[in-house]
């Protein structure tokens, strides 16, 4: 299965802090950014729609671009890989790629490293070309249309539809190692820690050693894994067709977390700082806590209707967690973002209840929850009645005078 874009030109928008696509001080030479596949940038981005240019290929445009030293790389329907000027947008080059069998035709994202270009391609060739000229330094044939590389380490990585993971010399093209997965491999590899992590339509997430091949460790999802892992931070984050999102421990494989969504999700993790953000076919954006959680308070009165204004603070947290600060909800609840996993103890007070306290433990990428229950504060020896409000006191009084001058009418 492919994802189509239907454009048939390359856009190149306006940035007011620099001049349009100029050479910047962090280029996107890969897909998703960097090795890693984290898909965040330090650079800026556009803060408008003005067009500075646009270049029309003959088809239809499936690959994402990349930019390095001032130049922008990017695949076509129409067989070739262009590579244009960033800032004018005129072309520098195109390279055409054999034809291949699929429907879509075209090549894919390419990756951009050491002075070279590397692509896959429907005709089911791994290229490299001179980033500079686009000539042609050589070529690897594999068993079926080929997607997109990742360069580290002077090695190329791609997945293939005929089922292997491949490693290639990056300067020569000569196979250092395929790994046979099930099925086919659309999944772009992510590297990290001298691992590669790679899914499949197999169902699965491979973690393999990135100079051997060598599976460290495989997890199984519920369906397709289309989409491209991310690391950070020790964890792997990746989604599945089976609707749901995933976080795994990087070194063993296990599972940290899962998320479901309300439909299938072919999108692939982006990560900045200590958030996760995917999209899923239900329509929307998700956002996660990548390394932390959160935790929603809410508070209740002895009859379970809910009390707003109710400060809630800390009392027992894990060690080096900062002050928790909270948002308050319109359903009145309490929620704490972006806090480290452990257990917290938090304390609810308001004037007119008791203080009360209630624990809750937090892991990564959840949203812990925590219902306090308040008991309505007695008057305790300040002339009340234990267990009783001023107000209940008083309401006894009226309806007990009422009660007795009722009594002696009666007489």
């Amino acid at each position: 299965m492919r994802f189509k874009i239907s454009i048939f030109f390359l856009i190149c928008l306006y940035t007011t802090s620099i001049f349009a696509c100029a050479v910047s001080a962090d280029d996107w030479p890969i897909v998703r950014h960097d090795s890693s596949h984290t898909s965040y940038t330090t650079d800026s981005g556009s803060l408008t729609n003005s067009t500075l240019w646009s270049y029309t290929t003959g088809a239809s445009i499936e690959s994402s671009p990349v930019v390095s030293a001032g130049l922008v790389y990017f695949g076509s329907a129409d067989n070739n890989i262009y590579c244009l000027n960033a800032q004018t947008g005129a072309k520098v080059w195109n390279y055409t790629l054999g034809k291949g069998t699929s429907t879509s035709g075209g090549s894919y994202t390419p990756a951009v490293s050491g002075g070279y270009v590397y692509i896959g391609s429907d005709d089911h060739n791994v290229y490299c070309l001179n980033a500079q000229t686009g000539a042609k330094v050589w070529s690897y044939t594999t068993g079926g249309t080929v997607y997109t590389p990742v360069v580290s380490g002077g090695y190329v990585y791609i997945g293939s539809d005929d089922h292997n993971v491949y490693c290639l010399n990056a300067l020569t093209g000569a196979k250092v190692w395929s790994y046979l997965t099930k099925a086919n491999v659309i999944s772009s590899p992510a590297i990290a820690g001298g691992n590669i992590y790679i899914g499949s339509d197999d169902h699965h997430i491979y973690c393999l050693n990135a100079q051997t091949g060598a599976k460290l460790w495989n997890y199984t999802a519920g369906s397709n894994v289309y989409s491209s892992p991310a690391v950070a931070s020790s964890y792997v984050y990746f989604s599945s067709l089976d609707h749901k999102v995933y976080c795994l421990n990087a070194q063993t494989g296990a599972k940290v977390w899962s998320y479901t969504t309300g439909g299938q999700v072919s999108s692939s993790p982006a990560v900045s700082g200590s958030i996760v953000y995917v999209g899923s076919d239900d329509h929307k954006v998700y956002a996660f806590g990548a390394t932390t959680g959160g935790i929603k308070v809410t508070v209740a009165d002895s009859s379970s209707k809910p009390v707003v204004g109710v400060s809630v603070s800390s009392t027992s947290t894990p060690t080096g967690q900062a002050a928790l600060s909270g948002v308050s909800g319109s359903d009145g609840s309490i929620t704490f973002n972006g806090v480290a996993t452990g257990s917290y103890t938090l304390q609810a007070t308001m004037t007119g209840y008791v203080t009360n306290s209630g624990t809750a433990n937090v892991i990564v990428g959840h949203i812990a929850t925590l219902s306090i229950t308040f008991q309505t504060q007695s008057t305790g020896g300040s002339g009340g009645i234990p267990g009783y409000t001023y107000e209940e006191i008083l309401i006894g009084i009226v309806l007990g005078v009422v009660i007795l001058f009722w009594a002696r009418r009666r007489q």
